[in-house]
This record gives C-alpha cells, structure tokens and sequence, in this order.
C-alpha cells in the first residue's frame, strides 16, 4: 500500500501541472512548475529503482534530469541577469514610449494633413 500512495502522489505531482500547463494556467518552464515535476519524478523513480522496474526507472529518472537541468538552466539565466557587470539597460516600457512617441507625432501630422510620414520615423532620413 505504502508503494502505492508514493506511486499515485507522484503521479499526480506530474499529472496536474502538466494539466495546467495544456490549459495555459502555468508555463512548464516557471520554477513551481519544475520543482513539483522533479518531486514527482523522483519520487516515482526511487519507487521504480525500489521495485526492480528498469523501464520506468529510466523513464522518471530521464523526467527528473530534464525537470532539474530546467531549474538549473532558470537559476543561471536569473542569476546571470542579475550581474552587476551587465551593462544596464533602459526598461522596456520606457524603451518602446520613447519610439511610439515618433510614430504619434507622425500620426497627428498625417491626420492634419501635413505629414511626410517616411522621412520622420526613427531610423529613416
């Protein structure tokens, strides 16, 4: 019975945020997301190795790799974002009203009628 309990909880620990994710309520590549998958899959992989069954071994033991190797992949790429010797960068909200703010001017001048609309976007002469 015991076997059985870790079997359905794994599963579930599997099972559910792959559910959320096919209806778009949790991205399979956020952290809750690999942290519960890798329980699972460890779970039911030390269950496997318990139980002499090789194949399923390989399956959830191939699942958790992938599931870890996801969060060490995400820790990297927030702690590489992170560095201080990273030139800064500008926000992307301010980013895009700084070039929006051209096209706005080139809408209300084509609206009144006066607009000669290609010479004044951004990177156009």
């Amino acid at each position: 019975m015991p076997g059985q309990l870790v079997q359905i909880l794994g599963s579930l620990l599997i099972l559910v945020p792959f559910g959320l994710a096919q209806l778009g309520r949790m991205s399979p590549r956020s952290r809750p997301y690999l942290i519960v998958n890798l329980t699972g899959s460890a779970a039911l992989a030390a269950d496997a190795a318990i139980g002499s069954q090789w194949g399923f071994l390989l399956l959830e033991g191939a699942w958790a790799v992938v599931s870890l190797a996801g969060l060490v992949r995400l820790t990297t790429q927030r702690w590489s974002l992170g560095r201080r010797d990273r030139p800064a960068r500008q926000p992307v909200d301010e980013d895009v009203d700084e070039h929006l703010e051209a096209f706005v001017t080139v809408g209300e001048r084509e609206l009144a009628g006066e607009a000669d609309h290609v010479r004044e976007l951004p990177g156009r002469q």
